[in-house]
C-alpha cells in the first residue's frame, strides 16, 4: 500500500517539460551592463525546465506571469530529463542488425583469398552468421567471413535513444487555465553598445545631426527584440553579484562573495568587486535600501515609442530587431536639423603655479580649435561619445560630444584652426612690496621681553597683459577666448566678462577667467589686453 502511494506520487510529479526563455527585450547601458527581459511560453498547468540559467545580478531578478497564469514556485535544481542521444554504428554487426529485412550484396571471403558477392534478403543476424534469402532460397553466411556490404536501398547507420540524466536549471512550476506566458527580468553582462554622432555642415546656416547606436551581442540569440539603446548610469549597489536563486554554487559561495573589504567604486567604477561585497554584506546586517524596486524595473523595460525618459535615464528604442550571438549591429537612431555657428576656440593658461609663484608667458600661446556650436533640437539628450563634422561628404574632424540635455547648447570641437595666428604677452607693471607682512621672533631684550620684527611676506604684483589674434582666413570668424588667471582683474578689454571663481581653504588670490566673444575681420588684427594684480611671495 505504502509503495503504491509513492509511485502514485512519483507518477504525478512526472518529468518537467524542457523549455526556454526567449530575449523579447534588452536595454543596453555603454559600460557591459543590459537589462535583460525574457519570456515563456506556458500553454498548460504543469513544470517547466529552463537549462541556460543566466547570470543575473544579486536583487534584480524578478519573475512574473501574464493575467490568469499562476506562478507557484521557481528552484534552481538538478532535474531528471530525458535527452534523445544519437547513436553511431561502428561497427558492421552493428550494421547488418540495423539493416534487417534489406536485400543487402555480401562480400564474402573464400579460400585461397578469393572474394565472391552474394546478395539476398537479411532475416537474420547473430555472432557466428547471417540467415539470408533470395528467389525463395534460403542459406547462410558465416559472419566472420562477411568483408563489407553494399544496397540499392538506404542503409542504417545510426539510431535515436532517449536516456535519463540529471541537469541544472531553473524549473517553474506553474498553473494556468489558458495558455500564458513567464516573464523574466535581469541586469546582466554581454551586451552593450556605443554611440555615435554625425555633424553635417554642408549647409552654412543648419547643421544635420545623425545618430547611431552598434550594439555588440556576446550573450545570447535576440530574435525579434526589442532594443533600447540607454543615456546615464543607474545606481545598482550589487552589479557584480550574482543572485542567489542564478547561482550553481553552494551557500559558503555565495556568503563568500558578499564579504570582504570595503572599497570605493559603483555601478561601472572603480572598486569593483570588492565594493560590491562589501555593500552586499550591508545587506546581510540589514543596512542596505533596496538596489531597484520592482515597479523601476518593469519603467525600464515599456518598450513603447522611439524614445523615452524614465528618472535621470534616456532610453533611444528600435523594436523588432534580430541579433545573434557573437554578431554586431548598426542602427540609425535619429535625426534631427538646428542652426550652428562656427566657433573658433583659445583657451588660455595661467601663468602662476601654487597660487603665489607667477611665471611670464613662455613662447608658446596654446592653440586654436575650429569649432561647431548649436543648440540640441531632437527632443532628447545627446549622450557622451565620439562626434564627426563632415561638410560635402568629406570627414573634417572628430571630437567628444559631451552630455546635452534636450534644448540645451554644445559645442564640438572640429580641428586646429592653423589659420588664426595667437600670441599672448604679459608684463609687469607695477610692484608694491610688503603688503602683507610677518611679524618674527628675534629674541629677548634686556628686560627679557620678547622681541619681534616685521618682515615683507607678500608683494602686489600688477599684470598687463594682451592676446593678439590675427585672422589669415578669407572670411570673418567668431573667436571665443577664455583666459585663466590667478588674482583679481581690473581691467579687461572688449567687453570682456569676468568670472571669479571659488577660493581654496589655503589660497591666497583667488582665481578668475575674463572670457570674450569677438568677431575678427578677414585679414585683420585684433589685440583684446587686461590688468590684474596678485600677492606673490616677497622678493626682500
Amino acid at each position: 500500500m505504502f509503495s503504491s502511494l509513492i509511485a502514485a506520487s512519483l507518477a504525478l510529479v512526472g518529468t518537467p517539460t524542457e523549455a526556454k526563455m526567449k530575449i523579447v527585450g534588452a536595454s543596453m547601458f555603454k559600460n557591459g551592463y543590459v537589462v535583460v527581459l525574457r519570456e515563456m511560453d506556458t500553454p498548460t498547468s504543469g513544470q517547466y525546465l529552463v537549462k541556460q540559467i543566466p547570470d543575473g545580478s544579486l536583487g534584480t531578478v524578478w519573475i512574473t506571469a501574464s493575467d490568469g497564469t499562476k506562478l507557484k514556485e521557481v528552484v534552481n535544481s538538478l532535474n531528471e530529463v530525458e535527452q534523445k542521444v544519437k547513436v553511431e554504428y561502428g561497427t558492421l554487426s552493428a550494421i547488418l542488425s540495423a539493416n534487417k529485412g534489406k536485400v543487402l550484396s555480401f562480400e564474402v571471403s573464400m579460400p585461397e583469398n578469393k572474394r565472391v558477392w552474394q546478395t539476398g534478403k537479411l532475416i537474420l543476424v547473430s555472432d557466428e552468421m547471417v540467415f539470408v534469402e533470395n528467389e525463395g532460397e534460403q542459406f547462410t553466411i558465416p559472419r566472420k567471413d562477411i568483408v563489407s556490404i553494399k544496397s540499392k536501398e538506404k542503409l542504417v547507420y545510426s539510431a535515436e535513444t532517449s536516456v535519463k540524466t540529471q541537469v541544472r536549471g531553473l524549473r517553474f512550476d506553474v498553473e494556468t487555465k489558458s495558455a500564458g506566458k513567464v516573464f523574466m527580468v535581469s541586469l546582466e553582462r554581454g551586451i552593450t553598445w556605443a554611440p555615435a554622432f554625425a555633424l553635417d555642415i554642408t549647409d552654412p546656416k543648419k547643421l544635420v545631426l545623425t545618430a547611431k547606436a552598434t550594439a555588440i551581442n556576446d550573450l545570447e540569440d535576440m530574435v525579434g527584440a526589442d532594443f533600447r539603446f540607454v543615456t546615464g548610469f543607474p545606481n545598482i549597489r550589487f552589479a557584480g553579484i550574482t543572485d542567489p536563486l542564478l547561482m550553481q554554487t553552494n551557500a559558503d559561495a555565495f556568503l563568500g562573495t558578499i564579504s570582504g573589504p570595503a572599497g570605493g567604486g559603483g555601478f561601472g567604477g572603480a572598486g569593483g568587486a570588492a565594493v560590491n561585497r562589501s555593500r552586499a554584506g550591508e545587506m546581510m546586517n540589514q543596512k542596505a535600501a533596496a538596489p531597484m524596486t520592482a515597479d523601476a524595473m518593469a519603467e525600464a523595460m515599456d518598450m513603447d515609442g522611439e524614445g523615452m525618459q524614465a528618472g535621470d535615464l534616456f532610453f533611444y528604442t528600435k523594436q523588432n530587431l534580430t541579433l545573434k550571438r557573437g554578431e554586431r549591429g548598426q542602427y540609425m537612431l535619429f535625426q534631427a536639423e538646428a542652426p550652428y555657428k562656427e566657433i573658433y576656440t583659445w583657451l588660455v593658461d595661467d601663468q602662476v603655479v601654487d597660487n603665489v609663484e607667477y611665471r611670464f608667458p613662455s613662447g608658446d600661446p596654446g592653440e586654436v580649435w575650429h569649432s561647431v556650436r548649436f543648440r540640441n533640437t531632437s527632443g532628447q539628450p545627446l549622450t557622451t561619445c565620439a562626434a564627426t563634422t563632415m561638410q560635402n561628404g568629406q570627414i573634417l574632424g572628430q571630437d567628444m560630444m559631451t552630455y546635452t540635455p534636450a534644448g540645451a547648447e554644445t559645442e564640438v570641437r572640429i580641428t586646429k584652426a592653423l589659420d588664426i595666428r595667437v600670441e599672448k604677452n604679459e608684463e609687469e607693471s607695477k610692484r608694491e612690496p610688503g603688503v602683507i607682512k610677518e611679524k618674527v621672533y628675534i629674541g629677548l631684550d634686556r628686560n627679557n621681553e620678547r622681541m619681534y620684527e616685521e618682515r615683507p611676506l607678500y608683494d602686489r604684483l600688477h599684470i598687463k597683459g594682451t592676446l593678439v589674434i590675427r585672422n589669415q582666413k578669407k572670411e570673418k570668424v567668431t573667436m571665443k577666448v577664455a583666459k585663466s588667471l590667478t588674482g583679481e582683474v581690473s581691467v579687461a578689454s572688449h567687453d570682456g566678462k569676468v568670472v571669479k571663481l571659488a577660493k581654496g581653504i589655503k589660497d591666497v588670490n583667488p582665481a578668475s577667467q575674463i572670457t570674450w566673444q569677438v568677431d575678427v575681420d578677414p585679414g585683420k588684427t585684433l589685440n583684446l589686453t587686461y590688468e590684474f594684480s596678485l600677492l606673490v611671495k616677497s622678493q626682500r
